[in-house]
């Protein structure tokens, strides 16, 4: 490891560094060195290799350093993340409980927040209750910015104003997690009421089953191939929901007769679910072709996003997002629901607002 040496004056404006004992001591390196003594060490322990395996960059490049102290090594670099993602991909039972951890905070969180959706109250501040719940009960932080769409907003698949109040016939969705010790995380969807489902129309709780239905489905055509010792992929699982949200939407007069999976893309672009682990889309170099196997953790996320200024819909349809997401632990015969508490039917979420 390359580190920052102790400095006093700079440890009393910005805080501790471990330096080089430190980086022994606290991340178990074998070797660690000052960072200015990267050019000369580098030389010495990269000199006899054929092959350096490195990480893609976070920022896009590398840092100048860095770059100034492998020039002469450039010609052996090889891409070493998919031989990272690999090991990544598996969890061990140690990694797996970590994520349990972060499930379960972050389905407290989500209660505590159903608990308290009043109408009046802004975006942000639900997005403010989920946070609180989360740092309080051990997460580090939130595992990326809050998502929190009322209304129409709820459409929107990636929307962070969270600016507008939410109305009494709203539904609000809410797509958020956590991070804890040991860097890994949890990601959980759900939309419901802000009053009750007595205050839903008729358009917002039939598009709210199908997608509650179509989930569901999910889940047990993904328990039924894993305990019967079949394959199957996120790509596949994938298929199974776009089949399901088709024939929905062709129910509702939202799709036509004769439209197919391919039809369903300008309402539900996004994908069944993606792998998660330390990184919330975790694994980016891994594709969703591949079998899933005991040990990965993937989401399981369908959803209905109906614009607002789309004509091509009827009135009462116009303006409605839905979106119901859990994290699951693929497992030798099976799958185990690690944000499972987190209420998903109308009854359920109104009973705990009575």
């Amino acid at each position: 490891m390359f580190v920052r040496p102790r400095d006093a004056h700079s440890e009393q404006w910005d805080g501790a560094r471990v330096g080089v004992d430190g980086a022994k001591e606290r991340y178990g390196a074998d070797e660690a060195f000052q960072l200015s003594d990267m050019e000369t060490q580098l030389g010495k322990l990269l000199g006899g290799m054929q092959q350096v395996f490195v990480l893609s960059p976070e920022q896009g490049r590398y840092p100048n350093e860095f770059l100034r102290a492998t020039q002469q090594f450039h010609d052996k670099f090889f891409a070493g993340d998919v031989l990272v993602e690999q090991l990544r991909l598996i969890k061990s039972e140690h990694e797996l409980e970590r994520m349990r951890f972060a499930a379960d905070i972050a389905a407290g969180g989500f209660i505590e927040m159903m608990t308290r959706t009043r109408a009046g109250m802004t975006e942000l501040a639900l997005a403010a209750e989920f946070e609180a719940h989360s740092k309080r009960n051990g997460a580090l932080w939130t595992s990326f910015p809050c998502v929190v769409g009322s209304g129409a907003n709820a459409a929107v698949i990636h929307y962070l104003s969270k600016r507008n109040v939410l109305q009494p016939s709203d539904l609000v969705l809410v797509d958020s997690g956590c991070e804890v010790p040991g860097y890994y995380v949890s990601d959980i969807t759900r939309t419901w009421p802000v009053t009750s489902s007595a205050a839903l129309s008729a358009a917002q709780r039939d598009l709210y089953e199908l997608t509650l239905d179509v989930q569901k489905q999910c889940l047990t055509h993904l328990q039924q191939q894993l305990s019967t010792g079949q394959s199957i992929t996120l790509d596949q699982l994938h298929a199974f929901a776009s089949h399901l949200l088709t024939k929905g939407l062709r129910s509702f007069g939202i799709l036509g007769p004769s439209s197919t999976t391919r039809d369903l893309h300008r309402y539900n672009p996004t994908h069944i679910g993606h792998y998660l682990g330390m990184d919330v889309h975790d694994t980016a170099h891994i594709s969703r072709s591949v079998p899933l196997r005991p040990g990965m953790v993937i989401t399981v996320e369908p959803g209905v996003y109906l614009p607002r200024h789309d004509a091509s819909l009827r009135e009462e349809f116009r303006g409605i997002g839905i979106r119901i997401e859990d994290d699951v632990i693929i497992k030798d015969g099976g799958i185990e629901i690690s944000t499972s508490r987190v209420p998903k039917e109308l009854v359920e979420i109104d009973a705990l607002r009575e």
